[in-house]
């Protein structure tokens, strides 16, 4: 909880501290002109300048349009010409924006890599302030792999930095982080200490945000201590300096743990009360929980609603039979008969829905079970079934690749020894011309059968590894007319299984054959790298695209390229937009289990 409402301070700090790197964004930039100024960098086939024009697509997609998968897209693009032409400071901001992006999408360790690296650089160009914020950054990252120990270090040392440059936000932040890693630690009291010199720090700095929250640190705080009193007080000093903001998740936090305190002290209407601020709040925020958030306060509190009616039921009775008495002690009877009869009444309506409930909740566990069972049985028959698919399709492609190999470029080779023979026997010149042209064409007929063979079933494949035989392809599309590409393997295992190596193969030979056939790309990016026990594959393209929501039908190749991932029980997302190029995630496991090993074995 504590985590999550200090995430909004992550982001605005990268975008503080990335403001003074908007160098060449103009007023007047727009995605037109910038097309246009990338088409003619391109004619002028200067990399400098195609690397500007990606720079300041990149920054328009971040500043402007908030759009961070494009901005990335661009930054990368960038990088790539940067390093053509040694801009190293330009290279660096783009490689924290790629570690930025790192650490959002889960991949901690490919940030820590990238930051590490850009720390000893920024600390050799004695640049403090921006060493400062990216071992903020690095401690935020171990904090969410779940080292405190190590936030806590990074933290300490970008204070230290801080007290030379004095960043009034960026103390802020690392005070307030060094909170929540104290709490982490359970060293309540140490945080408590930290607490009180951000409230200090904001009073001055008129900081009304950094206030609440620090205020909010000392309220969980003393509830963690369970000095409730003390806690209900500071939370509520931290609601009124929490500034008016919609759908508040900070105000969410607060309202829960205000409900929490005061149920913890009996306090039935103040935490009825927050509870439903809560409920109401989350509803905003997240629509798809109000149903169970309607449960959990509808169970815990039907109970004292329904004791408090009876109980007010009760004294009313009373009160009548209290006035009543002298007139008739029959009535008192009757009274005493009907609260007996009530209070029945009500115990068996209660049993009676508990029993309704606990079978309602038996049911639809059952049916969830049944629904498990059915799933797993639909995906063993689709593994099979794509299985049989794609151990066909290969023996199929590796038959045909032999057939023509060895029968039909065994007959070319032998026919044109044969019309070799012929050549001592022609006389003229027009005889000769004729016969050049006919070995010209029987010359092509048995290279293109050899290509034919090649992409069929792929020699280098079996006999090198993937990587080699990815560039042995990539080699052979290095034609004029053909799209630049760019491939770029990272730490890939020499020796992979066949039936992974051969699906990765066949999906970026798909992926390029749609790019040069359809997409008319001028550019392709290729990155392979693997993490522990996964292989990472990551293709773009700046093609034409498509709408993929819209298409007719999804063609072979799409199919087949989902088949193959699917079938090692891999993840594929396929982004694409008209005009935007193709943009393509994958990730498979390096090791085959189960009927995937026994095919491979």
């Amino acid at each position: 909880m504590v985590s999550k409402f200090s995430l909004l301070w992550l982001t605005l700090l990268f975008f503080v501290g990335s403001l003074s790197a908007q160098l060449k964004l103009k007023n007047s930039d727009n995605l037109n002109s910038l097309a246009n100024a990338l088409q003619k960098a391109r004619d002028n086939k200067s990399n400098a300048e195609i690397a500007d024009v990606y720079f300041i697509t990149a920054e328009y997609y971040q500043y402007r349009s908030y759009n961070f998968d494009k901005a990335f897209e661009n930054y990368v693009n960038a990088r790539q010409y940067y390093l053509r032409e040694n801009d190293v400071s330009k290279v660096k901001f783009i490689d924290l924006f790629i570690a930025d992006r790192y650490v959002n999408l889960g991949l901690y360790q490919e940030g820590l890599d990238i930051y590490e690296d850009l720390l000893r650089y920024y600390e050799e160009q004695a640049d403090l302030k921006t060493a400062a914020n990216i071992l903020y950054k690095m401690s935020r990252t171990y904090r969410y792999r779940g080292d405190s120990e190590k936030n806590l270090e990074l933290l300490n040392k970008a204070e230290s930095y801080n007290k030379k440059i004095q960043d009034t936000l960026l103390i802020a932040n690392i005070k307030l982080d060094k909170i929540e890693s104290y709490i982490h630690l359970n060293e309540k009291d140490s945080a408590l200490i930290v607490a009180a010199a951000v409230v200090e720090l904001a009073s001055k700095a008129k900081d009304d945000k950094a206030m609440s929250k620090a205020l909010y640190f000392v309220g969980y705080i003393n509830y963690l201590k369970k000095s409730n009193d003390t806690a209900i007080k500071y939370l509520l000093k931290s609601l009124q300096m929490l500034p008016t903001i919609a759908f508040s998740t900070d105000k969410r936090a607060i309202y829960k743990l205000l409900a929490r305190i005061y149920e913890a002290d009996k306090d039935n209407q103040n935490s009825l009360k927050y509870f439903k601020l809560y409920s109401d709040l989350n509803d905003s925020i997240l629509n798809q929980d109000r149903l169970s958030i309607v449960n959990e306060l509808a169970i815990r509190y039907s109970l004292n609603e329904k004791d408090k009616q009876i109980a007010n039921v009760q004294a009313e009775k009373e009160s009548v039979l209290q006035r009543s008495i002298l007139q008739s002690r029959a009535l008192y009877f009757v009274g005493i008969g009907f609260l007996l009869l009530l209070g029945f009444i009500y115990y068996l309506i209660r049993f009676y829905m508990h029993k309704i409930q606990t079978e309602k909740i038996i049911n639809t566990q059952q049916h969830e079970i049944d629904q498990q069972k059915i799933r797993e049985l639909e995906d063993k028959i689709k593994i099979n079934s794509m299985q049989a698919m794609i151990v066909g399709e290969e023996k199929e492609r590796e038959r045909i690749a032999k057939d023509l190999h060895d029968s039909l470029g065994g007959l070319l080779s032998t026919v044109k020894l044969q019309f070799d023979n012929f050549k001592t026997k022609l006389t003229g010149h027009n005889s000769m011309d004729q016969y050049n042209k006919a070995t010209n064409l029987l010359d092509n007929a048995v290279e293109e059968v050899r290509s034919i063979s090649r992409n069929l079933q792929p020699t280098a494949l079996k006999r090198y590894g993937l990587v080699p035989a990815l560039q042995d392809l990539i080699n052979r599309l290095d034609q004029e007319g053909m799209p630049e590409i760019f491939f770029q393997p990272y730490d890939v295992p020499e020796k992979i299984d066949e039936i992974i190596s051969l699906s990765v193969f066949r999906v970026i030979q798909e992926l390029l054959n749609n790019s040069i056939k359809y997409a008319k790309a001028k550019e392709i990016l290729i990155q392979l790298n693997s993490d522990g026990d996964e292989l990472y594959l990551q293709y773009e393209d700046d093609g034409i695209g498509f709408d993929y929501n819209n298409l007719p039908r999804k063609g072979m190749g799409l199919e087949n390229i989902y088949s193959r991932i699917n079938y090692l029980k891999g993840n594929i997302v396929i982004d694409s937009k008209p005009e935007e190029g193709v943009y393509v995630m994958a990730k498979v496991p390096l090791k085959i289990e189960g009927a995937f090993a026994e095919m491979s074995a």
